[in-house]
């Protein structure tokens, strides 16, 4: 449990006098004021503020007053869910036992008969006190350990998205190394004019590749929501950071028969930023609408001056997001479904990783049969 917690609650106790009599208020100010921090009212009305503003540990409270009588007072308190938990003691007049069970009633924990007892008047006021702080102690430990429940819980959905990621995504090339290395192992094969030990040898490698780039990925998305990963920040032209991601994707993108356009603004502007880190949101985000665009059509990726920050986009001409998924877009794990599986869903959620490190934002406009736009934001250097 957080220490900050525990030490509000033990800490000096308020209490909140209300007495419209000068002298009451007088006498029962110098009884607490050694023990407890003291707040005075000398109507009801006032008294209603303070216990709003303040939020005192316990109130107590006169009843017979001009105006707003002390159970009206309480009434109100009691209705109002931000002081309906403050415990109330009634000050009460031998005549007022009538008084005193309508009050019991409307909510108040005790009574204290005038003229009364300064050691039993103190005593109840400490015993009170006490119990409104094991109640609020108890609250606290009740929010406390919702808090470590829902978070046990997200880290067990978290370890079944990364369980289900490792049986599905690194099966398939895992099952591809094995039956080619099996058939690489069998002397029989290798002389089958048909088998080539070199085709064999790239099948390993690519499915490797891919292993390795899943195994990074999800790396890098636990050093992110782990708040540890590494980035070496520098000043960094837009335009050749622009070209340099676009030369990357391009051998990618021609095997689909895509066109890949650039259009920057304010070339020589310096970006403040890690080149590899913002390659690899670039390769995410194009890579992303490579997948997604039909061949033939074209990817565009912009740059511009936006509001005093510097936007890079990336648009495409896919089939558009559906209004309804692109709350969860950037998500990690998610897909819009198991009919198109094309990756695991970890590239968006770690391109707005790397963004957020730069002190960045990313978001994504899209329309169901326009294509769509991702954009996000690097501060300038300087």
């Amino acid at each position: 449990m957080d220490p900050t917690a525990i030490a509000d609650i033990t800490d000096k106790a308020t209490v909140l006098v209300v007495d419209d009599t000068p002298d009451n208020l007088y006498l029962m100010s110098g009884l607490l004021k050694d023990a407890y921090r003291v707040k005075i009212a000398n109507n009801g009305e006032k008294a209603l503020e303070i216990a709003a503003e303040h939020t005192p540990d316990l109130i107590l409270l006169d009843v017979m007053m001009p105006g707003m009588d002390g159970l009206e007072v309480c009434r109100r308190l009691k209705s109002n869910p931000q002081t309906k938990h403050i415990p109330v003691i009634f000050l009460t007049a031998q005549s007022e036992e009538g008084a005193e069970e309508f009050g019991l009633d409307l909510g108040a924990v005790d009574y204290i008969t005038k003229p009364f007892s300064i050691p039993i008047a103190m005593a109840r006021i400490r015993s009170h006190i006490r119990l409104k702080q094991q109640a609020d102690l108890l609250a606290a430990m009740a929010l406390e350990s919702a808090r470590l429940n829902a978070e046990a819980q997200r880290a067990s959905r978290g370890r079944e998205d990364l369980l289900a990621v490792v049986a599905h995504d690194l099966r398939n090339p895992l099952a591809t190394i094995l039956i080619s290395a099996l058939v690489l192992q069998e002397p029989p094969a290798l002389n089958n004019p048909g088998v080539s030990p070199k085709k064999f040898g790239e099948r390993i490698h690519r499915a490797a590749s891919r292993m390795q780039g899943l195994i990074n990925d999800l790396l890098d998305l636990a050093a992110i929501e782990a708040g540890h990963l590494t980035f070496a920040r520098g000043p960094h032209q837009a335009l050749m950071l622009v070209t340099d991601a676009v030369e990357m994707m391009l051998p990618l993108a021609s095997l689909k028969g895509l066109q890949l356009s650039i259009g920057v603004e304010c070339e020589d502007l310096l970006l403040s930023c890690d080149r590899d880190r913002v390659l690899q949101v670039f390769s995410n985000l194009i890579g992303n609408a490579v997948k997604f665009t039909p061949a033939g059509e074209r990817i565009t990726v912009l740059g511009a001056i936006v509001d005093g920050a510097f936007r890079f986009t990336v648009e495409d001409m896919g089939p558009g997001i559906p209004a309804d998924q692109l709350l969860h877009i950037f998500d990690r794990y998610w897909q819009a479904g198991s009919a198109d599986r094309r990756g695991i869903g970890l590239g968006l959620s770690i391109a707005a990783g790397i963004v957020a490190v730069h002190g960045g934002r990313v978001w994504v406009e899209s329309q169901v049969g326009r294509g769509s736009s991702f954009h996000f934001t690097l501060p300038r250097a300087g």
